[in-house]
């Protein structure tokens, strides 16, 4: 039910942002009531829990290579210039593809979906296939070099003029500073 409630919130905000004189009551209420409708009617609710079981079983994985790759391979620093190059680069891997994520992925998300809906394990599936996808996408990566291919991390590309050793902006004239952020809210007593 907290669930709903949240989505209900979600598509109310929404309707309101297309429609801003609505009565967010009457909309709420509208909406919350198509939404328990829908949810009942044809048995749409266990699609749609078996929905989440799946995109759970897939995120899971995905998780664990995000984590393995940017806290342990990468210690925290990516090479932005290379993530934003269209060919070539510390994460080109092979042809913009990396095949150590990919069989990670692969393997991990297999038992992630066994645990899930086939044989369900005592303590959910989420804490173990992170727990095989991480580590073999650490030993692959590691053992197959994979994640000594980042460079260290490069400034940012600018599309402005540099800036003069004055501190201008490039074409002579003197930058100003920002001003001091505003401290008092209106309708707020001072």
């Amino acid at each position: 039910m907290a669930t709903n409630t949240l989505v209900v919130y979600g598509m109310v905000m929404s309707s309101m942002n297309i429609r801003p004189r609505s009565d967010f009551l009457k909309v709420a209420l509208v909406l919350g009531a198509i939404s328990i409708l829908g949810a009942v009617w044809q048995s749409i609710l266990g699609g749609f829990v078996t929905f989440l079981f799946l995109i759970s079983a897939l995120f899971v994985p995905v998780f664990a290579i995000m984590v393995v790759d940017y806290y342990v391979l990468r210690r925290r620093r990516y090479a932005v210039a290379d993530l934003l190059a269209a060919r070539g680069g510390a994460y080109w891997f092979s042809g913009g593809v990396n095949p150590v994520a990919i069989a990670s992925f692969v393997v991990g998300a297999g038992p992630a979906y066994s645990w899930t809906r086939v044989s369900p394990l005592p303590v959910g599936a989420t804490i173990p296939s992170f727990a095989v996808t991480f580590v073999l996408h650490l030993v692959l990566s590691l053992a197959l070099g994979a994640g000594a291919r980042a460079a260290p991390p490069t400034a940012p590309r600018s599309s402005s003029p540099p800036r003069s050793a004055a501190g201008g902006d490039g074409r002579g004239a003197a930058r100003r500073p920002l001003p001091p952020p505003r401290r008092e809210r209106p309708g707020l007593p001072r």
